[in-house]
């Protein structure tokens, strides 16, 4: 029982630490890229929805307000992430505006498919 519970040391301990910083490093890395590639491409979709969406709000009016409300709150969860990978503020603030835009989105689908 003494050797399973015995104080085992690895002397190699600095060079571990320096292989998994750098393998965070290079996670961080791709994390941001991924992240600016996803604000870009749902940045310009979500203008793209926007604009259509406000177009066709002439056809049926009540339905369309609730399109529109819903990819607003979408572009505030997709700002937050932004937000969230470039600046320094506090997690907490920009947290909870991302949990409210959530919870606008599900309210604004929940009102759309009871509309329907």
């Amino acid at each position: 029982m003494e050797d399973f519970f015995g104080n085992y040391t690895n002397q190699n301990v600095s060079q571990n630490d320096n292989m998994t910083d750098t393998l965070t490093e290079d996670s961080r890395f791709v994390l941001t890229v991924e992240t600016y590639i996803i604000f870009s491409i749902g940045m310009l979709l979500t203008l793209m929805a926007i604009y259509s969406a406000y177009l066709t709000v002439r056809s049926d009016p009540v339905a369309a307000i609730y399109v529109i409300n819903l990819i607003i709150a979408d572009l505030i969860q997709l700002c937050c992430t932004f937000i969230a990978e470039v600046s320094s503020a506090p997690m907490a603030y920009i947290l909870e505006v991302y949990f409210v835009a959530m919870l606008a989105s599900i309210g604004f689908t929940v009102s759309l498919s009871v509309e329907r």
